[in-house]
């Protein structure tokens, strides 16, 4: 996986998730995260449904999921049991349809922080 490359050349301690990844490995690597042993978690899709990482507080999408369930799966890793949480995505130009397509879905209109801007959903 190439973040976990370069957040390994960087020295900051890591972990991982993907989907070839043994299933021993794979749950080791979520109690790691989860008692602090490293404090950023790398995941593919398969983290998406099914797995639930307490007091996770922020995700970054390294790239916008085409679906907007498939968003609304990944960014409901946060901020559960009524905790507030943040979600990042870098978006390229070719996956910003799939950015309207997810307002569209959510009924919501789209709004955009300029630099230095705090952000404030609500």
């Amino acid at each position: 996986m190439y973040v976990v490359g370069i957040l390994n050349r960087a020295g900051i301690n890591n972990s991982f998730l993907y989907s070839q990844l043994d299933a021993t490995v794979r749950k080791l690597n979520i109690t790691r995260f989860a008692e602090g042993k490293t404090n950023i978690l790398i995941v593919t899709d398969v983290a998406a449904r099914g797995v639930d990482i307490p007091l996770l507080d922020t995700v970054i999408n390294l790239h916008f999921p085409p679906k907007a369930k498939l968003f609304v799966h990944r960014v409901g890793r946060v901020a559960r049991a009524g905790r507030s949480g943040t979600a990042i995505s870098l978006i390229a130009a070719d996956e910003q349809p799939y950015l309207i397509d997810l307002f569209l879905f959510l009924g919501k209109p789209m709004r955009f922080a300029q630099d230095g801007d705090k952000y404030d959903s609500k």
